[in-house]
This record gives structure tokens, sequence and C-alpha cells, in this order.
């Protein structure tokens, strides 16, 4: 066996979470390796739908706008702050959309509750709504819009903040799967891959659904729904879609790139092999594209280019998991979000304050595994 490198702190995964949490470690002078298994977010990361937004057709139990909205202004400045053009579009603004009269109420008490958090929401409905987005089917009846909103490009997005993170020093190693880690005598933990040993104080499990086997040998189940999220993209056309699109109904996010594309996910599962790589399903596709033209007639002019899936692993209640694993001090785990590429920037930093044990810009208890119903101990 080969001598270990050593660290101060090793994350296992490199999508936008690992990524994001190496960059703000090293960034702040800890010694860092990142270990991905693959290529840097060749995932959920780098294949989601890129959608940024606030609006959303339904609730859950804890209230994250705060933090949405402080990685909003994280997006702002990170082509920047990363040195690399991620096509950070934050002026778009979010159309959140019903598509009947049955819908209407539901679409009030999302407007309702969106405004009780603050949030600048718009009601237009009738010939205002038309107005305001001529390109919609004339019998969508209303609609709310948050005028914060919009889209990033995910393919670079987990790749930019690891070369930053590089620039600060950290050892970025791509098609480096850890196999197993194990406590070392006298404090730390030593990760076996498979062409030697990586030992560092601390270590950062931040692998998407791939975290759930790196928690059980340490005695915890992290309950994760592993899904494989298709998402597509059309020709580039001119540019007529000025807004980001959600339905009330569910099951659509569409807005139009800088180059003309449309960007088309919501949620529509391809077929999955977990761990091994699934298949994307086209009628799947073409049920997207169908819901996307019945809303967007003119996206009906414009043909499909590519479709591609990746796994994601989020937890029943759509928010993440940051905490330390109990009785394996020094071990964290960083997985879990519905909305993992959104809220990326800040978890990185969030899991940083935890591990380098500073005080955080948000309360973490929420993100705690004790929120759970069930004891979160493996059988």
């Amino acid at each position: 066996m080969t001598r270990p490198d050593l660290c101060d702190v090793a994350v296992i995964g490199g999508g936008i979470v690992g990524a994001s949490t190496a960059y703000a470690l090293a960034r702040q002078g800890a010694e860092v390796t990142l270990l991905e298994r693959g290529g840097l977010g060749a995932e959920a990361s780098g294949r989601n739908a890129g959608t940024l937004n606030l609006l959303n057709d339904r609730w859950v139990g804890f209230d994250e706008t705060p933090v949405k909205l402080a990685a909003f202004e994280r997006w702002r400045g990170l082509s920047d702050e990363l040195a690399y053009d991620l096509e950070v579009d934050l002026d778009k603004g979010t159309l959140l959309l019903a598509e009947s009269e049955a819908e209407l109420k539901r679409l009030e008490t999302l407007r309702a509750g969106y405004s009780r958090k603050g949030l600048p929401v718009q009601w237009l409905e009738g010939p205002a709504l038309h107005e305001f987005a001529p390109y919609l089917a004339a019998d969508t009846p209303a609609g709310i819009f948050c005028s914060l909103g919009g889209m990033a490009n995910p393919r670079p997005a987990a790749w930019a903040f690891a070369r930053a993170a590089s620039r600060h020093g950290a050892a970025v190693r791509e098609q480096t799967e850890v196999l197993s880690l194990s406590r070392v005598q006298g404090g730390g933990y030593r990760l076996y891959v498979r062409d030697g040993m990586v030992q560092a104080r601390r270590v950062v499990i931040a692998a998407g659904p791939w975290s759930v086997a790196f928690a059980r040998p340490l005695g915890v189940e992290i309950p994760l729904n592993i899904r494989y999220f298709q998402a597509s993209v059309t020709t580039p056309g001119a540019p007529f879609l000025r807004h980001g699109l959600r339905r009330v109904a569910g099951r659509l996010t569409l807005k139009q790139g800088p180059h003309g594309h449309c960007i088309l996910g919501g949620g529509w599962v391809g077929e999955s092999a977990f761990p091994e790589h699934g298949r994307v399903l086209f009628d799947v596709v073409a049920a997207n594209f169908a819901v996307a033209t019945k809303l967007v007639p003119g996206l009906g002019a414009l043909s499909l280019l590519r479709s591609w899936a990746g796994y994601d692993g989020s937890t029943r209640d759509e928010l993440p998991i940051i905490d330390e694993v109990p009785d394996w001090p020094g071990v964290f785990i960083s997985t879990g979000s519905s909305h993992g590429f959104a809220l990326g920037p800040v978890l990185g930093d969030l899991t940083a304050a935890m591990v380098l044990r500073q005080p955080a810009m948000f309360d973490l208890a929420p993100y705690g595994f004790a929120r759970f119903d069930q004891p979160m101990v493996a059988a």
C-alpha cells in the first residue's frame, strides 16, 4: 500500500456542493483534497436545467427563502468571483402560471403565501397577462410574476468552483473513487481509493445519492429519494421567451438561454439503473415537450436538439442534510437538497462553516439529522 496523501479536509464528491465546499474551505486556508469518482459535475450538478427561481408549485415545512436570496446574491457575482462565465441571468424573473379556472384558487393561495414571505409578486390575468407575456397560449388565465429569477449554465459550475479551489491550494482529483473510510489511531481518517490512500483530519461526504453508501457503514441511514431527472434543449431561435416559466400543475421549467436555445425540465424522470448509468426515455422527453408547447405554442417551431439525465438524491422534506455524523467526530454529511444547484454556493459556505467550527450565516438546526421522525441509524 502506498504512503497516504495527507490533508486537513477530504471532500468526497465533485458536484456543486462538494466543489463549493472545497472552495470555501480552501480560501480560508484549509488544506483540502477534493475527490470525485468520475468527472466534476457529471451528475445532477451538471445535468439539471439550470433553473434559479424563488417561485414553486409546492411548499416545504421550513421556509428557505432567506437562504435562496443569499444564494442568488452569490450567483450574481459568481462569474467574476470564479473567473469563468457561468451565463448567470437573474433578471428574467419567473412566471408561475395557472392553466385552468380550477387552478386559480391554488395560484391565489401561493401568491398570498409568497407575499407573506416578503417576496415582490405581481398578479397578472387576462389581457394584462398576455400583454406582459405575449408568447403564452391565448387561453392561459392567470399567473404570478417574481422579478428575481432566471438561470445559469449548470455544465461548468462545479468545475469552476473546483478550479477556483485549486487556485487557493486545494488538490482536485477526478476519476478517484473512494472505496472505504476508516479511523486512524490517534485521530483523523483514512480514505482508501483505487490508487492509494488519503489521510485527513476531517471528511465531508457530499456525494449526492452516493452519500447513502458512504454513510451506512458509519451507522447512519440517509433518507434520500434517488431519481434520474431528465432535461432537454432545443435548437436556437430568435429571442421570444423573456421570462422563466413554471406551472401551478408542476412538471415544467422553461426558459430561453443567451444563445437562443430553450431549456426544458421540471422533474421528468428517465429509467434509473442506480448506481450505474440510466437511460433517457424519449416518450418522457416528448411528454415534457408537449406540456411546454401547449403553454408556449411558439416553442413548437423549434426542434429538440439534445436530452440528458443525471442522478439526484433529495430528502423527503426536500431540505439538505448538513450535519456531523454521530460518533464520528470530524465527519460531516452535506447532501439532499431538492434545490442543490440553485443553493449550491451557499450550501458550500454553510458546510465549510460547520467543518471549521465557525458561526454560520444561517441556523443549521433545520438541516440536522434530528428533524427526521425515524431514528437515523442504519439497520
